[in-house]
């Protein structure tokens, strides 16, 4: 939650609830614990009393981009590790192969299922 708030910051907080998929109530309360953390602020909208526009704190940004931190971290280790044993050479081959076959994905058209006499179709 904090970093979609990050991503979109002073979001609406009936808006982060549909981004979420919570219903209002739920995002009302955990909202309520991250304020009393000081990970988040609230902020009635001047124009509409009714809505809210949430913010994060410094502290909470810092979490943010700690988590953000481990992630990259995470990523490039388990990278590391799924690629050790094979060679820059076939990584290479291996991302020409993938651009060929996304190209040839990409001239499909996916969205009319047509008839097909060709052998790869039956």
């Amino acid at each position: 939650m904090l970093q979609l708030i990050a991503k979109n910051e002073g979001i609406i907080q009936r808006d982060l609830a549909k981004k979420m998929d919570m219903r209002p109530s739920s995002m009302t309360e955990a909202l309520g614990r991250l304020e009393q953390l000081n990970l988040i602020l609230r902020k009635r909208d001047e124009k509409d009393q009714r809505s809210m526009h949430i913010y994060l704190t410094d502290k909470g940004r810092e979490i943010v981009e700690d988590t953000v931190r481990s992630e990259e971290e995470f990523m490039k280790k388990f990278t590391d590790i799924v690629f050790r044993e094979i060679s820059e050479e076939e990584i290479e081959k291996m991302l020409a192969i993938t651009s060929k076959l996304c190209k040839s994905l990409d001239t499909l058209d996916l969205k009319e299922p047509k008839d097909c006499s060709e052998e790869c179709c039956q």
